[in-house]
């Protein structure tokens, strides 16, 4: 609702593409429509109180939202969405963000969630640039690694039916 709520704020960005459609009709519409996608807001949900709540477990009862502070290694993997780069929070350069922020970054899911800045740069779900980061624990000296895809689509059509229960009304 903030997003929307700067809508009118931002508008006025929209006027002169406009009016310089109007003067050059020829003009390419991808122009145009540019700043009309400012007005739209970056994701539909605000994870920000995800974040928040993350923020305050992490750093009671003895845990911490601190990287460096962690007996064993966390990586938590986000796309820079300016250079298209995957990032690891955890390895050395940025084990400074704190987890939970980390973990809003990694699931800033694109149209559900904004994405969320960190130190000057922009970061989104992790799993835009590949669903599985294996790679990230073989360099770490994993020997063994199990993986399980969450996208793999389930086909329960050949599954044996059961009849309904006599409790359960049949349609």
């Amino acid at each position: 609702m903030r997003e929307f709520a700067g809508v009118p704020r931002r508008s006025p960005a929209c006027w002169p593409a406009s009016l310089q459609h109007l003067r050059d009709p020829g003009k390419d519409w991808a122009e145009v429509i540019d700043p009309l996608g400012r007005l739209l807001p970056t994701g539909l949900c605000d994870n920000r109180p995800f974040e928040q709540f993350l923020a305050r477990l992490f750093s009671t009862g003895g845990r911490t939202n601190d990287f460096r502070k962690l007996r064993r290694k966390l990586f938590i993997v986000a796309t820079e969405l300016n250079t298209g780069s995957g990032v690891r929070f955890g390895e050395p350069g940025f084990d400074h963000v704190p987890i939970s922020r980390a973990i809003q970054a990694s699931s800033a899911l694109p149209g559900l969630y904004p994405p969320v800045d960190i130190d000057g740069h922009t970061y989104a779900d992790g799993a835009l640039l590949r669903t599985m980061n294996a790679s990230l624990l073989l360099d770490e000296g994993a020997e063994l690694v199990i993986c399980v895809n969450p996208l793999v689509a389930f086909d329960a059509s050949s599954a044996p039916r059961q009849p309904p229960s006599k409790t359960q009304p049949t349609a």
